[in-house]
């Protein structure tokens, strides 16, 4: 548990298809924390809406583990 956490992820897909467009965005929502929402092609074919959290932690895995487990 002393390892360091530099970066990790927190994603989710659609249940649902998506028929549009491809599409990409990316923000900057607080210090060391990315916001991605995209589109993402299955192997099958089909499209889905997919967000990504992208977070710098730069902390001790059990630091960083206890932090994100206690946001309220």
């Amino acid at each position: 548990m002393t390892c360091v956490v530099t970066m990790w992820h927190f994603g989710a897909d659609a249940l649902f298809e998506y028929s549009g467009e491809k599409y990409h965005r990316r923000w900057e929502i607080a210090e060391k924390i990315l916001l991605t929402i995209y589109t993402k092609e299955w192997k099958d074919g089909k499209k889905r809406v997919r967000w990504d959290l992208q977070e710098y932690p730069n902390k001790a895995v059990k630091e960083a583990l206890e932090e994100k487990l206690n946001v309220c």
